[in-house]
């Protein structure tokens, strides 16, 4: 079976993944819809998609369309699914899924009601290597974890025209890099017991956290995420037998590394820039039928925002 797609919006995200549409056989992008004609044409024949379009509405009515990749603002997640899933659609919505854990579980909930797929576009969860990561440390590899420590440090100087400092649309470090982390740390280790975050807040908008996770396994997560400075990109497993390093970028790495009883180093090149594992799941879970995918689950996607939404309590100091 064969998905048909159209894509809501042409910022970055569709730099990124414009080009893996075309590798998964199974996935036809028909029409990118944005705010203005001119700039859905000049990004339709970017990619090579068929068509560009400024009327949602009417994309949203057309029948030769199942699914709607959301790739707005984090602010506009909400409205736009919902409206895609009135009408019929599935939906795949870039991470953070919505802004709060509330819009979230109500976005689930509104899809499955109406008997849709719906999936946070988390294509970490799908990477091969994060696949492999979980295994080997489920079976032991390191012994029992006690320690996770990810890094996603990237400098955005200020610019008050850009979407990460407007606390308007949602910017800030922890809905673009943390959803990272946070991901990572309940992927491995299931839902935190408690989140302690210091941080720093410039121009209304999270630019630095520290963030302590801990786990009912006694299991401890340490997350670095920053706008201000660069980091390393990497992130680190220690268990009682052994340390895993994953590859930098870790939420979208080629490989890791284990030291321990056994010695290995892991290599898995991506499909092209590594969102095609995501894009070929999704159009395998809507085949069959499936209103969520068992790699991104809604409760899934429901606590990790959870864990957001207490990070920005505690950083900014207000309800979120």
């Amino acid at each position: 079976m064969t998905t048909r797609w159209a894509m809501v919006g042409t910022g970055l995200m569709l730099d990124l993944i414009g080009r893996d549409f075309a590798l998964v056989d199974e996935v036809d992008l028909r029409v990118i819809v944005s705010r203005t004609q001119e700039r859905a044409d000049a990004s339709a024949a970017r990619f090579g998609i068929p068509e560009g379009s400024a009327d949602l509405d009417a994309v949203l009515a057309r029948d030769d369309i199942d699914l709607v990749y959301v790739a707005t603002p984090h602010t506009e997640h909400l409205r736009i699914a919902m409206t895609a899933i009135d009408a019929g659609k599935h939906v795949l919505v870039e991470k953070p899924m919505t802004t709060s854990a509330a819009d979230t579980r109500l976005l689930c909930e509104h899809a499955r009601r109406n008997g849709r797929f719906a999936m946070e576009a988390m294509w970490m969860a799908f990477n091969p290597v994060i696949q492999e990561v979980d295994r080997r440390v489920a079976d032991g590899a390191i012994g029992d974890v006690g320690v996770l420590h990810a890094n996603f440090g990237m400098p955005f100087p200020f610019d008050s025209g850009s979407r990460m400092w407007k606390a308007s649309l949602g910017g800030g470090s922890t809905l673009d890099q943390g959803v990272y982390a946070v991901s990572l740390a309940q992927l491995l280790f299931g839902n935190p017991i408690s989140v302690s975050s210091r941080g720093t807040v410039d121009h209304d908008v999270d630019t630095e956290v520290a963030t302590t996770l801990e786990f009912a396994t006694g299991a401890r997560a340490s997350l670095l995420t920053s706008m201000r400075v660069l980091t390393p990109l990497d992130a680190y497993l220690g268990g009682t037998t052994g340390h895993l390093r994953i590859n930098g970028p870790f939420w979208s790495t080629n490989g890791f590394s284990v030291s321990g009883p056994a010695t290995d180093d892991v290599t898995i090149p991506p499909e092209g820039m590594g969102y095609v594992p995501m894009l070929r799941a999704v159009n395998q879970a809507v085949e069959a039928g499936l209103l969520e995918h068992e790699l991104r689950t809604h409760a899934d996607t429901v606590a990790v925002a959870e864990t957001l939404d207490e990070i920005l309590r505690q950083v900014h100091g207000v309800e979120q």
